[in-house]
Order: C-alpha cells, then structure tokens, then sequence
C-alpha cells in the first residue's frame, strides 16, 4: 500500500504532466490559429477591396450588400473588418480543459 507522501507525489506528477500537456497542445494549436486567422484576414481584405472598387456611393445599396453577405456566410461582414482581428480560440485554460479531457476519457 502507498503511502501518503507516495500519493501526493504521484498526484504531483499527474498534476505537472497535464500542464506540461496543456502548455504543448496549446502551442501546437496556437501557430495553426495564426495561420488560420491570417488566411481569414488576407480574404477579408479581398473582399473590402472588391466591395470598395464596386459599390462606392450608394450607402443603403452597400448596406444591403453587407446583410445579405452576412446571412450567407454567417461572419459579419463590413468596412475596415479587416482591422479587427478575431479572438484567440485556444488559450491555456481551454488546452488544461481540453487536456483534462482526455485524460478523463482514456
């Protein structure tokens, strides 16, 4: 039988390989994102300058436009969107949850 300080080292190592495995996945997962959303960002661009080029003027006719676009494609779409860049979906507390996870599962 195992003792206590024999448990709480084992519940330390556990501890310290799930955050090791967070802090891997997460940075596996981060430089997919960034080229993700700088992929998401070249194409926004495109399609600023392809409204820009085409449909100057009319701001309702612009307007509709962008609502149509947007409840075809379910992303807002607009002047400057390529300014804002989006959130970061992984952080570290989403890879220890996800971490957690499947380590729970298995």
């Amino acid at each position: 039988m195992m003792s206590k300080k024999q448990w709480l080292l084992v519940l330390c190592l556990f501890v310290i390989y799930l955050l090791l495995g967070a802090a891997i996945f997460l940075t596996i997962e981060m430089a997919e994102e960034e080229n993700r959303n700088a992929e998401d960002k070249a194409q926004r661009l495109r399609i600023e300058n392809l409204l820009r080029l085409h449909y100057e003027g009319d701001t309702q006719q612009v307007r509709d436009i962008f609502s149509n676009l947007t409840d075809y494609c379910g992303k807002p779409i607009n002047y400057n969107m390529s300014n804002t860049d989006p959130p970061p979906k992984w952080d570290y507390y989403h890879s220890l949850f996800f971490v957690i996870t499947v380590v729970m599962v298995i």
